[in-house]
């Protein structure tokens, strides 16, 4: 079977969109909490969480969603490189522009060098600050000078980041994983998946625990065990 029919393949995880752990809270809550800050701006706020907890995705939603309601967003990813150095991808966004134009990339800059300021301060330039947002993925990333020099350059915008741990920034929302989460996932994931060719609940669980909670390394695991089940069936 091709790769494109693994139920755990990358395409259809980024459909699931981020699902909250408590089940009464919804998006439209999120939504309103990060406007109630934004009233009061300039907000520099961060979603919280460990590796593999969702706080990209549900970045991402917040994004869209805010550019629905008319704001004007900019989209950065401190990420590392596959070499170790921090890089940088940029989409920017306006009311009247597509949103799946969201995460289009741009060279990858390092933050240690200035031409990155200079496009952060390029992007910015002429808006109307009150109404634009900057999204940050992986703030975690960005230590020492090049954290100060990146809070200076947005001090006069809104900033919303994921972040590791508390104390950077004041916390939007603390994402976190659990079991229920992974299992009703890893459900929606397979439910158009042959029973065979599928895995039980003790399975999932271990590969869950084995991962520390990381779901997005969880979910890489049990493609590969997808992958090699279904190679070993095919023969």
């Amino acid at each position: 079977m091709y790769a494109d029919q693994n139920p755990f393949r990358t395409a259809k995880i980024h459909q699931l969109g981020y699902q909250f752990s408590e089940p009464s809270f919804q998006l439209s809550e999120l939504v309103a909490r990060l406007k109630e800050h934004l009233q009061t701006g300039p907000a520099h706020l961060a979603l919280v969480g460990g590796h593999g907890c969702g706080k990209t995705t549900l970045l991402t939603t917040l994004q869209a969603q805010m550019t629905l309601e008319g704001w004007s967003t900019l989209r950065f990813s401190a990420a590392r490189s596959g070499e170790g150095d921090s890089a940088v991808t940029k989409s920017a966004l306006r009311p009247n522009l597509d949103t799946q134009r969201l995460g289009q990339s741009i060279p990858r800059i390092h933050w240690v060098d200035s031409p990155i300021l200079n496009e952060i301060k390029s992007a910015i330039q002429g808006q109307a600050t009150d109404r634009l947002i900057l999204f940050l993925d992986s703030g975690e990333n960005l230590r020492g000078i090049a954290w100060w020099r990146f809070r200076w350059v947005t001090r006069r915008i809104n900033v919303l980041t994921t972040l590791h741990h508390w104390g950077r920034l004041e916390t939007l929302y603390h994402c976190q994983s659990d079991e229920q989460v992974f299992l009703e996932q890893c459900r929606l994931l397979m439910q158009d998946t042959p029973v065979e060719q599928t895995f039980p609940t003790q399975d999932l669980l271990q590969v869950y625990h084995e991962c520390q909670g990381n779901m997005r390394e969880a979910f890489f695991r049990l493609y590969e065990k997808c992958s090699r089940l279904k190679d070993i069936r095919k023969e």
